[in-house]
């Protein structure tokens, strides 16, 4: 039976108000237990032992604990800044959660419901072996890890490093999310030694560059390029590994992103790579941020003479361009001083480098 008047209506709008209601408060529950999971996987992964013998499908590793409380991410989702969409990519059909005031990559996904840089994604998926052991430096918010997961199955490995505390925090969603728990997400940088090493406390890219990171990341009105930040001096504090210390072994392929910190992650992943020959994609270094970073942590000189390129060239890999990270064109809302910084950085080619055995799959 049909309702009519005005008395219906107010009931019809009770009830639209009501499940509006009970969504948000499914959605704040949904927030605080995968921080709370969040922050359980990080601190058991912290209380695991130290790495021995050869590692494909095990699991053991260091990490940090994430400091970001369940109250603090139920706020964020009262802000409506942590948002997820459907997004269906070669043939997968996953939920990608991200933050809507994350400049590029976050508001980029939450808006055309397709992947960042899906140019590269697609060959890098093509690349991956089902059931092999994937790593991705640079995991950002997850975005490639989850895809990439998807790829190897559920008998195959991705180890997802991203040392930020909040993007660390939104791997771990993504995961849980998607049902990938064969991903493991590790809260450390890769280096070319074991210890500890800093974020920058300064917003290091995009428009809001330059900004102090404490007062950017808890204004809701700021947009952040929170895949721009970059290892430096002031910030958090976050453990650093050698890939080289995991011995894995069937590794397919390795995704790298860790703005300007490369020669770093490289150095200490020589014998992995030499020993597994995967497909590799990375970024080529802009001077000025690979000085900062050579600058600011103090790197011993053999560290700073590492070139990548003429590494994976001494083993036989060639490279493919696959265009430039558009991180470097400013956006139409960036600041006068943002853009001007953005301008001077310029962009960061992507290169797909394929060892002698992989060049016709």
């Amino acid at each position: 039976m049909l309702l009519a008047g005005p008395g219906a209506a107010v009931h019809a709008q009770e009830q639209i108000n009501d499940e509006q209601q009970t969504t948000k408060v499914a959605i704040v529950s949904l927030a605080a237990e995968l921080a709370h999971i969040a922050s359980r996987l990080a601190g058991a992964a912290a209380h695991n032992g130290s790495l021995g013998g050869h590692i494909r499908h095990r699991r053991p590793h260091p990490a940090a604990a994430v400091p970001q409380t369940q109250e603090a991410a139920v706020q964020n989702i009262n802000k409506g800044l942590v948002q997820s969409v459907p997004v269906e990519f070669n043939g997968h059909n996953l939920t990608v959660v991200a933050l809507s005031h994350d400049e590029y990559v976050g508001s980029h996904i939450l808006r055309t419901r397709t992947p960042w840089q899906a140019d590269l994604l697609g060959p890098l998926m093509d690349k991956v072996r089902p059931g092999s052991v994937v790593v991705d430096a640079g995991a950002n918010m997850g975005d490639f890890a989850i895809f990439l997961a998807a790829a190897t199955g559920p008998t195959g490995v991705v180890y997802a490093f991203e040392p930020q505390a909040r993007m660390f925090q939104l791997v771990c969603t993504n995961m849980i999310i998607n049902g990938l728990l064969h991903m493991v997400p590790m809260r450390n940088a890769l280096s070319y030694e074991p210890g500890e090493l800093h974020m920058s406390d300064k917003v290091t890219d995009g428009s809001a560059g330059g900004m102090e990171y404490k007062d950017a990341d808890v204004n809701d009105k700021v947009t952040i390029n929170y895949g721009g930040m970059r290892l430096g001096l002031g910030g958090e504090t976050v453990p650093a590994i050698t890939l080289d210390s995991m011995n894995l072994t069937d590794v397919s392929v390795i995704k790298v992103d860790i703005q300007g910190a490369e020669k770093l992650m490289f150095y200490g992943a020589q014998e992995t790579i030499k020993r597994n020959l995967p497909v590799v994609a990375y970024e080529s270094v802009e001077a000025g941020m690979a000085t900062a970073v050579d600058a600011e942590l103090q790197l011993p000189q053999h560290v700073k003479d590492f070139n990548v390129d003429t590494f994976l060239k001494s083993l036989g890999y060639t490279t493919q361009v696959f265009g430039s990270d558009n991180i470097g064109t400013p956006p139409a809302n960036a600041t006068a001083g943002g853009r001007r910084r953005m301008l001077q950085g310029g962009s960061r080619r992507r290169i797909l480098a394929v060892p002698p055995n992989r060049r016709r799959q």
